[in-house]
């Protein structure tokens, strides 16, 4: 009777297919399908297998939110080593979700063609790597970044501490990276390596005037500048990075699509993006 009993249990289990963590569940549970959200529970109706006719139209947004999951991917590659694997869970979903809009906007549904307006991604302006600590809580002012004939301009406000730029309890200093990711949407193309520029603020300095930073973009391309907070302490004569999963304050500032078209542009290397080429 016992083993009979808990025979049923596993079963019973398997069925469910659904797990339950911090109040929310996960998974599939009878004719629903549950979802974390950023903390927030999302239910779906559960379409059985084989009833999902594939139309034209979904084959579309299928193929485009590919592409969207894929240029996701290359931009958080492409800031890797700040990211430092400190972003938040759903941090990957939030972007894709992004960019995933944007793509539906830009592509025509008759051609499948891609048209890339100047502002089309400007909704990811404001995107935090790690929602557990958004940028604006740690760096109260915004960046001040302008563009004209090819120099993008970036301007960090007055560095009052800690009016302006706040540090978190055990810390003494702050590197602050401005960070430029270039992209060739057309030609599939990505450069190697982001371009990089960086300030150090120590706690004890109370007051920082405006620092700018300047940098050399060429036209064409989808523009993409990101913002880093590393916070340290000092241990035994060392330098010790505090951030963590739960605090690493760090955003996409600006996301733009450059005048003109690409002409060639030596200043930088260029890496493919593994056959992720929009078609004008």
């Amino acid at each position: 009777m016992i083993f009979q009993y808990f025979t049923f249990i596993k079963i019973l289990i398997r069925k469910i297919m659904a797990r339950y963590k911090d109040n929310i569940l996960s998974g599939k549970l009878g004719p629903y399908v549950f979802r974390n959200d950023n903390g927030r529970q999302i239910v779906t109706s559960r379409v059985a297998s084989g009833k999902i006719k594939q139309t034209e139209q979904t084959k579309n947004a299928a193929s485009t939110f590919g592409m969207a999951s894929s240029l996701g991917s290359h931009i958080r590659q492409t800031f890797e080593t700040e990211i430092a694997a400190l972003q938040d869970r759903e941090m990957t979903n939030r972007i894709t979700s992004l960019l995933n809009r944007a793509l539906i906007l830009s592509r025509n549904p008759v051609t499948k063609k891609f048209s890339f307006g100047a502002d089309i991604f400007n909704e990811m302006e404001g995107f935090d790597f790690n929602s557990r600590s958004p940028l604006k809580k740690s760096l109260t002012k915004p960046l001040n970044i302008s563009m004209d004939d090819g120099k993008l301009q970036v301007l960090l406000p007055d560095l009052s501490v800690p009016n302006t730029l706040k540090f978190p309890s055990g810390s003494s200093s702050c590197q602050l990276t401005v960070n430029v990711g270039l992209f060739r949407l057309y030609d599939g193309l990505k450069i190697y390596q982001p371009i990089s520029q960086d300030i150090t603020i120590q706690k004890t300095k109370p007051v920082l005037g405006e620092q700018k930073f300047e940098f050399e973009i060429p036209d064409g391309c989808f523009c993409v500048v990101t913002l880093f907070l590393k916070y340290s302490t000092t241990v035994k004569g060392k330098t010790v990075l505090i951030n963590s999963k739960t605090f690493s304050p760090a955003a996409i500032c600006l996301a733009v699509i450059t005048p003109g078209n690409f002409t060639d542009h030596s200043n930088y290397s260029w890496a493919a993006m593994q056959r992720l080429i929009f078609e004008a």
